[in-house]
Parts: structure tokens; C-alpha cells; sequence
């Protein structure tokens, strides 16, 4: 239970499991389905306790664990204990992608056509497919001052921070993960509670402020991010509270003067292996520069040290770069707002021409997924395609490594056998490592290498 609420498990995402099995975007999607996926998974990617990594997967599962305690499935528990006790009446789970839900707002996405609709047709409960309006939203809320149901205590743990097994926290780049799956992140140096979520149209960002007893959210059914006007709304009401301004002053930002010279010694490339992000830092302009790979945008970086920089921003996001050397290995060390630090290890970047990329071609399988990928080269880049998915384009980040141009092959290691043959590749991502391809040897080959 622990491990599931902490998102420390070590199971894959189950959404990106669905992804590389196949399932299109306007496919059903059950329960069921989910459970499969997750059920097939060979080896963990970690031992349970020892790791983070943000995935939906324990949700499903939490969700199950409900229905095996209680003998009700999640929507009738949470409709009979949670809900109707907090005159909660219009919100559900929604276990029947097929079934009507009274009063509901249709979703929605404005196109250059037009508005076209957008829906949940899926059947997944835990992480999804709860409907609730703004008054039972409220309701929601107020019962964490006043409870009804639930102790003081149990509200408070909602609000701890989730653990490893030795002790350590989460502080992601959004903040640091609390039980209750929110995460606790300051805004303009006072403290709030917040989460998002996107699915099938529906969008809600929820902004909660402790100290001064204010929460404002947001609902939508029109598949836009809306956490800008429920932050908007927080700002009207506290009014002048927030010890930091809106956006960093950088004429204030205390910097030292390095030369050219200075600067360049932290050129380079360098890889988020756990995330599958290569970013390249860059002299130019006497100015040191971060650039993310397949892109033109950049961000200066200004020094406060020798080897600590701050990014240039128009918010009031404090991002912070240290450089340093571990076993003789160049780092680049990110830290957002005070999480813990995303940790880059330099790389040489790995060049294949078309023909070497060959080397790389051939059908490959996952009995995890049941599912096969074909790489060829096509323009002069490796490919992958699938029959019930549009090509996805790999770019090499060292020798042996790519990234991916969809967000669910973030990278892709391929291995090899003791002749320098390939053999197959894993997946890796945040939320997914180790998920293995193998490669398929026709029988023709098999029995020429018999002879």
C-alpha cells in the first residue's frame, strides 16, 4: 500500500505501457485492460521502496484494493462512505464509459474546423474517470477544515510527504509528493498545496493556500490547460501577501564575470538518463546557453559562481546549475525551486550515417506487451513503425542510445551479444525502465547459421 501511494513500486506506467502496445487514441480502454498490462510485467524496475517515479499505475491498483476489502467496487464505496455523507450528489466515479451521467458538460476541443468533441472512453478508475462539480468540489474541500468524514489525523497524513524506505522525500520539479498525491511547492515564497490533471477533454488545476485558508480551482471541459486563471483568482483574493515578486529581477541577482574562456569548460552535451533528456550547453555571445536537443529555443545562463548559474526566466521559477565532476565524470546539476537535483552526466554525442544506421533495422518483440516494432531507415533517420501507430523517429544521443520523438519511447538503449551483434533494446522514461524488446531472427537465418 505504502509503495503504490508513494510512487515507489517500481511497476511500469500503465499508460505507456498502452502506448507501445498499441492502443490508439479513440480505442476503449477498460479496467481490465489496464490490469493486464500491468499484470504482464516481467521484473520490476527497482526493488519497491528504494526509488521514485511518477506513474498512474498504483492508483489502479489502490483501486482494486478497495473492491477486494470492502466488497464494493470503488464507485459504490466512495458513493456510500465519501460522498453521500458530504451531500457530494453530483459526483461519481464512472466505471461504464457507455453509461449517461446526469448534468454532465460535454468536452470538447476547438479546432481550426471548428469544435470538435472530445470524450473519456475508457473504463479506468483510480487515476481517471471521477466526475464531481463545483459545489461538491467545495464541499470536498471544506471537509478538510471541518471533517465529516475522515479523522484529523488521517487529513493530516494526506498532507505528509510521501517516503522511501530509508526516509527520503520527493521533491520533484512541481514539488515535493504528499500522500494525498498533491504536491506542496511555494508560490512566491508562501506555502500551497496543488495538482492538475487532463483526460478526454476534462481538466482541473487546484491551488490550495494553507496559511491562508484559501483553495481555488478550476474545471474545464474544453481540453486546455486552466491552471493560469485558477492561480489568477488566488492572486485577486490574497491581494498583496507574497513576500516574492511575480518574476525574478535579474539587475538584482548578485553575478560574478567569467571569461569565454570560463565559460566553455562546461560545453558540452549532457543526458537525464532516469528522464531520457539530452540538453546541450553552448558559448555564445560570451554568454553561457542551455538548449534542449531537436530544438532552436535556448536560456541564458548567468553566473552566481565559477560553477553555479542561474537561468534567465520571465517568472518568478528559479532554476539553478551546478557543474561538477563525479569519478572524473562531468555533471550538470538542476535544481527547480528547491527539488531535488536532476542529475545530467555529460556524453559524446554519437553520429551514425545512413548505413551505419542499417546496423540498427529488423523487427523487434516484447513478450511483455505481446507487441513488434520494425526499424528501417527512412530520410536518413531511424524509424520505428507499428501497425496501428504513426512512425516514430529516433535521434542518436551517444553510441547505442536514442531518443525518441514520442514521449513513450523517451529512450531506447539497444543491446548487443558478444559478437557486437544487436540483439534487442529496452525502454526507458520516468516511468518505465527495463521493458525489453527482442529481436526477431527469421527462420531462414536460423537455419543457414544450423548449416
Amino acid at each position: 500500500m505504502k509503495h503504490l501511494l508513494s510512487q515507489s513500486s517500481g511497476l511500469h506506467e500503465y499508460l505507456g505501457l498502452k502506448e507501445i502496445a498499441g492502443w490508439g487514441p479513440n480505442e476503449v480502454f477498460t479496467q481490465a485492460d489496464a490490469l493486464q498490462l500491468i499484470r504482464q510485467q516481467k521484473q520490476l524496475d527497482y526493488v519497491p521502496g528504494t526509488k521514485f517515479s511518477r506513474t498512474h499505475t498504483g492508483l489502479v491498483l489502490l483501486a482494486e484494493v478497495v473492491q477486494k476489502v470492502t466488497q464494493q467496487s470503488i464507485a459504490d464505496y466512495t458513493k456510500e462512505h465519501i460522498f453521500e455523507p458530504l451531500q457530494m450528489t453530483n459526483t461519481q466515479f464512472c466505471e461504464d464509459y457507455e453509461s449517461i451521467i446526469p448534468n454532465a458538460a460535454v468536452s470538447y476541443q476547438a479546432t481550426k474546423d471548428g469544435y470538435k468533441k472530445r470524450g473519456i472512453i475508457n473504463a479506468v478508475v483510480g487515476p481517471t474517470n471521477l466526475y464531481i462539480s463545483a459545489a461538491d468540489m467545495c464541499r470536498w474541500y471544506l471537509n478538510f477544515k471541518h471533517p465529516k468524514v475522515g479523522s484529523a489525523g488521517l487529513i493530516k497524513k494526506m498532507t505528509s510527504p510521501v517516503t522511501l524506505n530509508d526516509g527520503r522525500t520527493y521533491n520533484t520539479t512541481s514539488g515535493e509528493f504528499l500522500c494525498g498525491q498533491q504536491f506542496e511547492h511555494p508560490e512566491r515564497g508562501i506555502p500551497k498545496y496543488w495538482n492538475y490533471g487532463l483526460a478526454g477533454g476534462y481538466a482541473s488545476n487546484i491551488f490550495i493556500f494553507p496559511g491562508q485558508e484559501l483553495t481555488s480551482f478550476v474545471i474545464g471541459n474544453n481540453n486546455r490547460y486552466n491552471g493560469m486563471p485558477a492561480m489568477q483568482m488566488a492572486f485577486e483574493t490574497l491581494g498583496d501577501v507574497f513576500p516574492e515578486p511575480p518574476s525574478i529581477d535579474f539587475s538584482k541577482v548578485k553575478t560574478i564575470k567569467l571569461s569565454s574562456k570560463e565559460l566553455a569548460k562546461h560545453e558540452g552535451y549532457y543526458l537525464d538518463e532516469d528522464a531520457g533528456y539530452g540538453r546541450r550547453i553552448y558559448v555564445k555571445n560570451d554568454t553561457l546557453r542551455y538548449g534542449r536537443l531537436g530544438s532552436e529555443r535556448e536560456n541564458a545562463l548567468v553566473p552566481l559562481s565559477p560553477n553555479t548559474f542561474q537561468m534567465v526566466v520571465g517568472s518568478d521559477d528559479k532554476l539553478i546549475f551546478t557543474f561538477d565532476k563525479k569519478e572524473g565524470q562531468k555533471r550538470m546539476l538542476l535544481n527547480v525551486g528547491g527539488s531535488d537535483p536532476l542529475v545530467y552526466t555529460a556524453y559524446e554525442p554519437a553520429e551514425y550515417t545512413p548505413t551505419a544506421l542499417t546496423q540498427f533495422t529488423g523487427t523487434f518483440y516484447s513478450t511483455d506487451l505481446n507487441t513488434t516494432y520494425t526499424f528501417s531507415v527512412k530520410d536518413e533517420q531511424l524509424v520505428a513503425s507499428h501497425f496501428r501507430k504513426n512512425d516514430i523517429r529516433f535521434t542518436p544521443l551517444k553510441k547505442d542510445l536514442f531518443s525518441g520523438s514520442a514521449w513513450y519511447f523517451g529512450t531506447i538503449q539497444f543491446e548487443r551479444n558478444e559478437q557486437g551483434d544487436i540483439t534487442g533494446f529496452s525502454v526507458g522514461f520516468d516511468g518505465i525502465k527495463n521493458l525489453k524488446f527482442e529481436k526477431v531472427v527469421k527462420v531462414h537465418q536460423r537455419e543457414d547459421k544450423a548449416g
